[in-house]
């Protein structure tokens, strides 16, 4: 035995400094080469399929908002519609009660100073008018026209 451990410290598989390997030939390179690509395209391969799930489920969420930002356009424009009918309207309506206002003010006239007197002739006012207000000068005053006499207590402040 002591000779088999002799021969075996000896021979050359057994010797503590490692023999060189042989430089790898061009076919070997191009093996490891090829199976490196393949890794890495398989890589690629997998890191692309989630991307593109992804991005198909980020595009549903997309077109999703789309339709109903198109649906919040669309009720936006017909609430601006409406709004504008209503403006209109609001504005016709406001005309018509300043028209009813300056209606009813037109057959109003207050004679501030005018003393009082309970009964007044026929033909006073129709005399009078011309010389309290001179725009009245020379244009006929309708016969139909009457007066009301109103109380001190409204017209003096107390």
């Amino acid at each position: 035995m002591a000779h088999n451990r002799k021969q075996q410290e000896l021979s050359p598989l057994a010797s503590p400094i490692k023999k060189k390997s042989k430089p790898p030939t061009s076919i070997d390179m191009v093996d490891k080469m090829a199976n490196t690509v393949a890794h890495f395209e398989d890589i690629l391969k997998t890191e692309l399929t989630v991307m593109r799930n992804e991005f198909a489920s980020h595009m549903s969420v997309v077109q999703s908002l789309c339709s109903r930002l198109d649906l919040l356009t669309g009720e936006m424009r017909e609430q601006k519609k409406v709004v504008a009918d209503h403006d209109r309207r609001v504005t016709a309506l406001e005309q018509q009660v300043v028209d009813l206002q300056d209606r009813s003010r037109r057959s109003n006239l207050r004679l501030i100073g005018l003393p009082e007197c309970p009964k007044r002739p026929p033909g006073f006012f129709k005399r009078s008018l011309p010389t309290w207000l001179p725009s009245l000068a020379g244009k006929e005053i309708e016969s139909g026209t009457s007066a009301s006499c109103v109380y001190k207590n409204i017209l003096r402040p107390r």
